[in-house]
């Protein structure tokens, strides 16, 4: 009888371990699929278009970080070969975006949501990125990445901050926003945060 004991468990330790290694493989992909799936809803809330960015070309994030989230990243993407052309001519739909964040109440009272232009930014927009990279000590050649782009007649520019956004004749420097320059030509996409 001890004998017939003794065989069962082994058995039964082989079951639990098969089991197991199921549960921990469909962890490891549900987690993956949940990573992806983030991914291509960040692009989409920004763009209006599912497509992976992957790991950033370059990308600066500012070493000194406080408990007020008084920081900034700067990060440059390559945009997929086959959407640059999308994006280059992009259809109307795309001036609808960039979307809201899902947790502005969190942060900001009010919300400027200034959707993709197409074009140069204005002095004021130009100069109000500029400074925010300038007073953060962003490497140059990040600097000079943001300042190509924004140069170009084909690039696309959008942001997301509180208030009213900047105005002629005004300063503005909000606390934190998000900035975004899509530039089908290089085939970046540039994405600010503060």
């Amino acid at each position: 009888m001890e004998t017939q004991a003794s065989a069962k468990r082994p058995h039964r330790t082989k079951k639990a371990l098969k089991w197991f290694s199921i549960f921990v493989f469909l962890c490891v992909l549900g987690s993956i699929s949940l990573y992806y799936l983030y991914a291509f809803y960040h692009t989409k809330r920004i763009t209006g278009k599912w497509f992976l960015l992957g790991k950033p070309v370059e990308s600066f994030h500012s070493q000194s970080w406080s408990f007020h989230g008084d920081d900034c990243i700067v990060k440059i993407f390559r945009i997929p070969k086959h959407l640059q052309n999308y994006f280059i001519n992009p259809p109307s739909t795309f001036f609808d975006y960039p979307l809201a964040p899902l947790n502005r109440k969190i942060f900001w009272e009010s919300l400027y949501v200034k959707k993709w232009t197409t074009g140069i930014p204005t002095r004021e927009e130009a100069d109000f990125v500029r400074d925010a990279l300038k007073s953060w000590n962003v490497p140059t050649s990040l600097v000079d990445t943001v300042t190509t782009s924004l140069a170009l007649e084909t690039s696309h520019h959008a942001y997301v901050g509180p208030g009213r956004g900047p105005r002629p004749g005004r300063s503005y420097n909000p606390a934190n926003f998000d900035f975004f320059i899509l530039d089908p030509l290089n085939g970046w996409l540039i994405i600010i945060n503060q």
